[in-house]
């Protein structure tokens, strides 16, 4: 699917499957994958910049921590990825099955991911920014 040696190095990880389905139903349902996909996370802390009036912003820096993923995943092959997920779909679906409510299909919950990203707007020009909520910022 890609030549990056980062990509192998994921593929080596344990239930990647079963992470891969858990990520995508927490994408479709407005969470973050994170905790399932954590190999995959950056190894820079997030940070901000805070201006004179008190403004708290997003650190440009922390933007380029995900240069790697989206790096990975620009060099995937569409043809072999289609084929690939053909071959597994019946993992996939097996899965998603053991963390799905009753009736609902692998295919809608990818659907409502996708749509869910799409949604995400895109920052324009400036700077973003944040408020402080306990450990995290919002």
């Amino acid at each position: 699917m890609s030549e990056e040696a980062e990509l192998q190095r994921w593929l080596q990880e344990k239930d990647l499957v079963r992470r891969v389905t858990a990520a995508v139903n927490n994408i479709a349902e407005g969470a973050s994958p994170r905790m399932v996909l954590g190999f995959m996370g950056p190894a820079d802390k997030f940070q901000v910049v805070e201006g004179k009036n008190k403004s708290v912003t997003i650190d440009p820096r922390s933007h380029a921590r995900y240069d790697l993923v989206a790096r990975v995943v620009g060099t995937f092959d569409a043809q072999v990825a289609r084929s690939m997920y053909r071959d597994l779909k019946p993992l996939i679906d097996q899965a998603h099955g053991e963390i799905a409510p009753p009736g609902q299909t692998f295919d809608s919950t990818l659907s409502r991911a996708i749509q869910h990203l799409l949604a995400v707007p895109v920052p324009e020009g400036g700077a973003l920014e944040v408020q402080p909520q306990g450990a995290l910022y919002v």
